[in-house]
């Protein structure tokens, strides 16, 4: 009798941790600019250039203090945040090589390189999850493009000083036809 209501104690214990630990991710929304953003994979893959780019280095802590020289102004403007530039960092720090480290945000194939100006925008990713003919390529507002569906304003929230007026999951496209900035949804986006 005592071993079964210990066993219940015990699976009572399991669950009220699980839910301590599940259910703040799923209630606490995600930073701009922090690990799992488009932003902080996007300085990711600018710091990983960078590095690429400007060695030989004398030793490991001059090819460290690259990536960090890269990486911390975007910090300091708020573009991604601390816990972003950790993840990128300690990698070069541990000595990951760039194609072993771990991603710190999304893929980022829908990247496009000639983001256009409303009403004359580039095809991208023809023959991707946006059908044969693909997205347009759009001006992200803190910059870059990225390929969207075609874009229908009605219902979109504006964000006049960039992705940090947006919500989770959304990014901020200028040079739209829409009036103003616009906050468009990630999932929205056109992949190869």
């Amino acid at each position: 009798m005592v071993r079964r209501y210990l066993g219940g104690v015990t699976f009572g214990i399991v669950i009220a941790v699980m839910l301590v630990v599940t259910i703040p991710g799923v209630i606490l929304a995600q930073a701009p600019g922090d690990v799992g953003t488009p932003e902080c994979r996007a300085v990711q893959l600018e710091a990983q250039a960078a590095v690429d780019g400007g060695g030989p280095y004398k030793n490991h802590g001059k090819m460290v203090s690259t990536a960090a020289k890269l990486v911390s102004p975007y910090v300091e403007d708020g573009t991604v945040t601390e816990e972003c530039s950790s993840c990128i960092i300690n990698q070069f720090a541990r000595r990951i090589p760039i194609d072993e480290q771990e991603a710190c945000g999304p893929d980022m194939s829908y990247v496009c390189e000639d983001p256009g100006v409303c009403p004359d925008f580039t095809r991208c990713n023809e023959g991707g999850n946006c059908g044969s003919a693909g997205g347009y390529c759009f001006t992200v507002y803190e910059g870059g493009g990225i390929c969207a569906r075609s874009l229908f304003c009605s219902g979109l929230t504006a964000c006049p000083d960039g992705t940090g007026d947006c919500g989770v999951g959304e990014t901020c496209l200028v040079d739209t036809c829409c009036t103003g900035n616009i906050c468009y949804p990630e999932e929205a986006l056109c992949y190869p």
